[in-house]
């Protein structure tokens, strides 16, 4: 069956150009991938996140900018093997949250178990945000696996806690123990930082490297406040 509809898409009527992007298309759809939902902050707070992440240098492990590898706020990981299906899925859910107000207090760095510090922004505990986390996660989880291998990740290179991190997050890092963060790089960045921000976005990403969001396949918007 997979032949006959990549012969369909060979024969169409369009540019070679075309078809490439449809038989990616195609491909995408059909395999595994390993994936995020995640909650998209403003544009004003993903400039800030970028610009912190740039203190790091050029060999930060992680380099933040606003298209290939977006700084966010992790709600649900996993495996998917249907990306429409998991946003027929996350409409409901996202048209029955309003948009976010969340407060950034500062920065904290953990360290991985790969023995690296790993600095974050961290999110104020807000009511609303677990609960639009958990509710994702009684909703959306259920159409992903945990099975997650290193061909599913977007980037050529992958580290072993990457896909532990997939792997683990239902048991590990939902639920009682989800801590919102926005991930900036590794190594030990110092600032004070207290800063507002209203979130409106939902993505689904396909993740890279130290669980980056290296390609949105998808985004909703949650209801708007006004």
């Amino acid at each position: 069956m997979i032949k006959v509809y990549i012969n369909v898409i060979l024969y169409m009527n369009v540019s070679a150009k075309q078809k490439y992007y449809i038989l990616q298309g195609f491909w995408l759809a059909m395999k595994p991938l390993a994936v995020d939902i995640v909650l998209l902050p403003s544009a004003e707070i993903m400039k800030k996140a970028v610009a912190v992440n740039k203190r790091l240098g050029a060999d930060n492990l992680i380099p933040l900018d606003v298209d290939t590898c977006l700084p966010h706020i992790s709600l649900c990981m996993g495996v998917c093997r249907d990306v429409e299906a998991l946003t027929e899925v996350l409409k409901p859910v996202s048209s029955s949250f309003s948009s976010l107000d969340l407060k950034i207090t500062g920065i904290d760095a953990v360290d991985s178990s790969q023995g690296e510090k790993i600095s974050s922004l961290h999110i104020e505990e807000n009511d609303a945000l677990q609960q639009l986390h958990e509710q994702i996660m009684r909703d959306c989880f259920p159409l992903l696996t945990s099975d997650a291998s290193k061909e599913m990740f977007c980037t050529t290179e992958v580290n072993d806690s990457s896909v532990e991190w997939v792997r683990n997050y239902k048991d590990k890092a939902s639920f009682e123990n989800f801590w919102p963060h926005i991930t900036l790089g590794v190594g030990d960045l110092k600032e004070s930082i207290d800063l507002t921000f209203r979130a409106s976005r939902l993505a689904i990403c396909h993740l890279g490297n130290y669980c980056t969001c290296r390609k949105v396949l998808a985004t909703v918007d949650l209801k708007s406040n006004s």
